[in-house]
């Protein structure tokens, strides 16, 4: 049995006549390759073919094809390696035009492989969509994501919770708590809350006509505390995400181990506003997960919850969080 799990990403190889865990899963390369041995498996003699064996590797699997006979027959194995762990599918032979070819027409099926070797004896060549089914899969999927994440409509509702406003503090240093204190007083209401990121959080209307005030004042002054408001949908929620670096330690994860030094702890700090100081650990290296950072940030305490720097000639990505527990600090001059 043959199936698309992860979103069309994999091929899971299943056996239906044995117990649920004689299953494999390969990537969509593997799984590629394995529609090439198997039908060049098919080309071999009787012979050769008991001997056969090959393998293919990538980042995160290594896929062996082997073909045996014992007392009950002619046997194709197929075994995975993954983290250590081993599994793997028994494909008896019963003919080619039976359980082998079955099977090698499934996998075309599911990554799109065309078969112009298939019904040879029917004298025509049978070619698959261009479109796999593991595109069919992952496209349909990402298209219903899509269709729920673009629901651009600023009257939000969600069952008990209410209507949905984006709030926006405009400084590190104003507390969520005092803000919706501050709420409470001026709207005369009480509302729930959903936290988003340290400069974003969700707050939910018990009223749509409070929602339409809100978004029609777009911001309001709460003991000198400036806020603003926006419309909930997607794009508001993660644009431009900001992390507070006021008073905190900040997780920057992502730096290679070939970059990870003080020269490059410094140009990130230059990206957010200038390097205050360095973990310790981060120095010596005892945990290279993350490293741990304290910078000056914008002018209101923010910095960016993701910078590129430069690498090998593109761009890599690090993520940048703030960090509950206070290492040991290192002052870095200049």
């Amino acid at each position: 049995m043959v199936t698309l799990p992860n979103v069309g990403e994999a091929v899971r190889l299943c056996e239906r006549t044995r117990l649920s865990g004689f299953e494999i899963r390969l990537s969509l390369e593997g799984a590629r390759w394995l529609v090439d041995e198997i039908r060049r498996l098919s080309d071999l003699k009787d012979a050769i073919r008991r001997g056969f064996r090959s393998v293919f590797r990538d980042n995160n699997q290594r896929v062996t094809i082997e073909c045996f006979r014992n007392i009950r027959g002619v046997f194709l194995k197929v075994s995975t390696f993954t983290h250590s762990a081993v599994r793997c599918v028994i494909i008896p032979d019963e003919g080619w035009d039976s359980c082998w070819r079955e099977l090698n027409n499934c996998l075309m099926g599911s990554v799109g492989r065309q078969a112009g070797f298939i019904q040879k004896e029917l004298h025509q060549t049978v070619s698959l969509s261009k479109k796999s089914w593991a595109s069919v899969v992952a496209g349909k999927e990402e298209k219903e994501i899509d269709d729920k994440l673009s629901n651009r409509a600023s009257h939000f509702f969600l069952g008990k919770k209410g209507h949905a406003v984006l709030v926006f503090r405009s400084k590190s240093q104003h507390q969520w708590g005092k803000i919706f204190d501050g709420f409470q007083e001026v709207l005369g209401v009480k509302v729930d809350s959903t936290f988003v990121s340290d400069d974003r959080m969700i707050i939910w209307c018990p009223l749509e006509g409070l929602q339409q005030e809100l978004l029609r004042r777009r911001e309001i002054t709460i003991a000198d505390m400036q806020v603003f408001f926006q419309p909930w949908n997607w794009n508001n929620q993660v644009a431009n995400m900001k992390v507070s670096c006021f008073q905190n330690w900040i997780g920057i994860e992502g730096i290679p181990l070939n970059i990870w030094n003080t020269h490059v702890f410094k140009v990130i700090g230059t990206l957010c506003g200038g390097l205050m100081a360095v973990d310790k650990g981060s120095l010596e290296m005892r945990d290279i997960s993350f490293a741990r950072l304290r910078m000056f940030g914008d002018s209101n305490g923010f910095i960016p919850g993701s910078i590129s720097l430069p690498y090998e000639g593109s761009n890599i990505v690090l993520k940048l969080f703030n960090l509950d527990v206070q290492p040991l600090q290192t002052k870095v001059g200049d």
